[in-house]
């Protein structure tokens, strides 16, 4: 049996185990008595067991594999597990700025979220935020607005998979004209060797409503394998503004699948950083509609790989509206073995005129043994656009390096200062004080790493 086929065999072993799982829990997932709901969840099942676990052979997935997921069946895990406060406040902002909601293997934990989140008139008026669970019993109306089916697209299986094995997550609404001073921080923590979590959250901003979601993935226990697996759903009315910040620093073992898909209304605003250092494998999707005319959507992101890590980002971004702004950045910088992928598309529908979006990818290698691949990408179908999309792949600049070690700043710090100012000029254009902070800490600490 060639090792193509084998690959193939054992993933299909393993989306069959995962079908399994959906059977087994299917009348005892969160809104099981919801009959349309059921619906939607037998409906992606459905669509995973037709395309299971993406392969390379997808467009969407060049350059990526997913031989750790073939490999092993990840489940949820029965029990909670104890957690307690003090273990996660090294997670949480400098000074507390934040409303935190935490979830522990893919649990909604309240003992370890904040108090206010259970108490109605804590947060600011029109807003809301509450567990996908008790979002389904307390406004399932909400939530059944806003949660989307599968769509019939083979580079989607894991989503689909997330649909129908979503056990929790968040539901954060934002009531027309409401606004959030703090950042919600919603941290997600693996402790369990073996486990699965599949989120999925719904973050609902109305007309004229502004908010910062941060989220977070670590973990408890450093020597645990598991697999997250997170969807999070993004609407923006006419005018609102949603900062959406995520921070990838799992463990060593974890494989990482996450995606965000974002619809953007007239005059709506999108501000996204991606920022993955963690894991074994890590892949994260920005999908995003500009529906409006004049919306605007930000999409900045780093990599920081060593070892024989793997991290791949893709965006694909659709323009179906006037006088639509889409500005791109990614970066990675990458030692060792580590391996990085970027996929950007953008897709300028027919009519979509005034169109303005630029998309760049930036690689630096530390290491002859690191690889980058990028496949930028444009489809443009409309007059009177402007668009324009770039990649380079290199080491460290001569000069810089040269006039630092002449003044002299030794090899070894000069090379760390250097690799910061690259990472850190997207990193410094978070607007949110307290989130920058958090991202700025994180890569401190991966620069003291060795």
């Amino acid at each position: 049996m060639s090792g193509a086929v084998a690959i193939q065999s054992k993933q299909m072993g393993v989306a069959e185990d995962y079908l399994g799982q959906y059977a087994a829990l299917r009348r005892s997932l969160p809104g099981a008595d919801l009959p349309w709901l059921a619906s939607l969840r037998d409906g992606a099942a459905a669509r995973f067991q037709t395309h299971g676990l993406p392969t390379s052979a997808l467009e969407a997935w060049k350059f990526t594999h997913l031989d750790r997921l073939a490999k092993r069946v990840y489940a949820a895990v029965a029990d909670e597990a104890k957690v307690t406060t003090e273990q996660i406040a090294h997670f949480r902002f400098a000074g507390l700025c934040e409303i935190l909601l935490v979830f522990v293997d893919g649990r909604f934990r309240a003992d370890l979220s904040d108090p206010q989140l259970g108490d109605a008139g804590a947060l600011p008026k029109g807003v809301s935020v509450m567990s996908l669970a008790r979002a389904l019993a307390k406004t399932p109306d909400l939530v059944r607005a806003h949660l989307a089916g599968p769509e019939a697209d083979p580079a989607q299986a894991l989503a689909a998979l997330n649909l129908a094995l979503s056990g929790d997550g968040a539901v954060i609404h934002l009531a027309a004209n409401a606004k959030l001073d703090q950042p919600l921080h919603l941290l997600h923590l693996s402790s369990t060797d073996g486990a699965a979590s599949h989120l999925r959250h719904l973050v609902i901003a109305e007309s004229g409503s502004a908010a910062t979601v941060v989220e977070t993935f670590a973990a408890l226990a450093p020597q645990a394998a598991a697999w997250t697996n997170v969807v999070t759903q993004v609407s923006i009315a006419e005018d609102a503004t949603l900062r959406h910040y995520k921070l990838q620093a799992e463990s060593a073992d974890v494989s990482h699948t996450s995606a965000s898909d974002v619809t953007l209304a007239a005059r709506a605003r999108y501000d996204s950083f991606a920022f993955a250092a963690g894991g074994a494998f890590s892949r994260h999707e920005v999908r995003a509609k500009l529906t409006g005319d004049e919306a605007v959507a930000t999409l900045n992101g780093v990599v920081l790989g060593r070892d024989r890590q793997m991290h791949a980002q893709r965006t694909d971004v659709a323009h179906h509206a006037l006088n639509t702004t889409l500005s791109e950045t990614y970066k990675s910088v990458l030692d060792g073995r580590a391996h990085g992928a970027f996929l950007g598309k953008i897709h300028v529908a027919p009519g979509a005129r005034g169109t303005d979006a630029q998309q760049s990818n930036r690689n630096l290698l530390l290491s002859d043994h690191a690889v980058a691949d990028t496949k930028p990408e444009l489809e443009i179908y409309a007059d009177d656009v402007k668009c324009a999309h770039g990649a380079t792949v290199g080491d460290l600049e001569r000069e810089p390096l040269f006039y630092l070690r002449a003044r002299g700043i030794g090899e070894t710090e000069a090379r760390a200062l250097l690799i910061e100012a690259f990472a850190a000029e997207l990193i410094d254009r978070i607007a949110d004080e307290p989130a920058r902070a958090h991202f700025r800490n994180q890569l401190t600490h991966w620069l003291e790493q060795k």
